[in-house]
């Protein structure tokens, strides 16, 4: 059992904390997150197990309400505030992994620098299931006019169907 007391980091000015000290064990190759919660203003709680092997098999579940905005780290020309209810599980592997569960927003925020897209006041669900992704409704401010988003986009076949106003 590993037990890392106290961890702290700052991603995108926002400073992401430990709730409590973080405990994981590994046995036989597998990693188990067995009591990992993190927050940047509310708690995430990370679970499951990555076994590594010949190929490395993901199955970790991502439960809370994180603050969007450290995930800008992610994009440089790309910014997100607000918040989303998130409920994941991430199954398969790192190259090929399988996402089910949902992130609900309320009045989240996405930014891009070139071409220039402010969205503004999202809510609404995003649905995974697998290697499928679904917009559930999604509303809110595209650059100033009202827009609303549905659609499924599919991985493995690469197809997609929407629908925008």
């Amino acid at each position: 059992t590993l037990v890392l007391d106290e961890a702290a980091l700052t991603a995108a000015g926002v400073p992401i904390t430990q709730v409590r000290p973080s405990r994981l064990s590994m046995a036989g190759g597998t990693l188990s997150f067995d009591d990992v919660v993190f927050s940047a203003g509310t708690p995430v709680v990370i679970g499951g197990t990555v076994a590594f092997g010949e190929v490395t098999a993901l199955d970790v579940t991502l439960r809370g309400i994180p603050d969007l905005r450290p995930l800008s780290v992610l994009s440089p020309g790309m910014a997100l505030d607000g918040a989303a209810r998130m409920d994941l599980r991430i199954t398969g592997t790192p190259v090929a992994p399988l996402v089910d569960g949902r992130v609900d927003l309320d009045a989240a925020e996405v930014a891009m620098r070139d071409p220039r897209v402010i969205a503004s006041e999202i809510a609404g669900p995003i649905i995974f299931s697998g290697d499928r992704v679904t917009l559930g409704g999604l509303t809110g401010s595209l650059n100033g006019g009202d827009f609303e988003a549905t659609g499924t986009a599919r991985e493995a076949s690469r197809t997609c169907t929407t629908g925008a106003e």
